[in-house]
């Protein structure tokens, strides 16, 4: 019986500060991560715009527009997928920038000074 007590007392517990970071490292990731998908995007698509410029082919699509196509369909496709990460991360970083209630206190030639105002998390 204790060891279930002690078990949902420790759950209540919360760490606002470790809350904050943890979505501040999360939004970070996110961004990493959609800037890495735009930027393979536009590199994906310039190639493939590259490649299908290069063919003199007059008559019919070739197999080398076909493949600069298909590159450039793809570098698009990148570049659209990255949009959802880049609104997640600044979702993330909006909710890890908190504003709190504050108090503490400072000593100054022995005298103790309470203090009260506003946390703000960035």
């Amino acid at each position: 019986m204790v060891i279930t007590i002690s078990q949902f007392s420790f759950a209540q517990q919360q760490n606002i500060s470790h809350d904050t970071n943890t979505y501040l490292k999360k939004s970070l990731k996110q961004k990493r991560t959609a800037n890495i998908l735009a930027i393979t995007g536009g590199a994906l698509f310039l190639s493939g715009a590259i490649i299908t410029g290069s063919d003199q082919n007059d008559f019919l699509i070739s197999q080398q527009q076909f493949l600069g196509l298909a590159i450039s369909a793809a570098g698009i496709i990148s570049g659209l997928i990255s949009v959802p990460f880049y609104v997640a991360a600044s979702k993330n970083k909006s909710i890890s920038r908190r504003m709190s209630p504050a108090a503490g206190s400072f000593k100054t030639n022995g005298e103790h000074y309470f203090t009260a105002g506003i946390k703000i998390d960035f």
